[in-house]
């Protein structure tokens, strides 16, 4: 089963590999750039394990709050979402 912060991890992990690929597309046909398939994966790969070693580091290591961001956010106490820092500021 997976707990909360994996899940988090997975989701910005996931996210990174779209972000990257997408941008890999575009970059190669923007400059004209001959690249395989293999190169497309490996780099996707590796930018979205990058991502969970960062994840994991950041949850295990303190920083931030119990998510796989390094910045601590404000949790909304009645319904324990978070919330933005600005929210309720005036």
């Amino acid at each position: 089963m997976l707990t909360e912060q994996m899940k988090d991890t997975l989701e910005r992990s996931a996210s990174t590999a779209g972000q990257v690929f997408l941008s890999l597309i575009v970059t190669a046909n923007v400059a004209d750039l001959d690249m395989d398939a293999m190169t497309y994966i490996i780099t996707t790969a590796l930018a979205a394990g990058l991502s969970v070693l960062k994840g994991q580091a950041a949850a295990r290591m303190g920083f931030g709050d119990d998510t796989a961001g390094l910045v601590t956010l404000k949790r909304d106490p009645k319904t324990g979402r978070f919330m933005s820092a600005k929210k309720g500021k005036k």
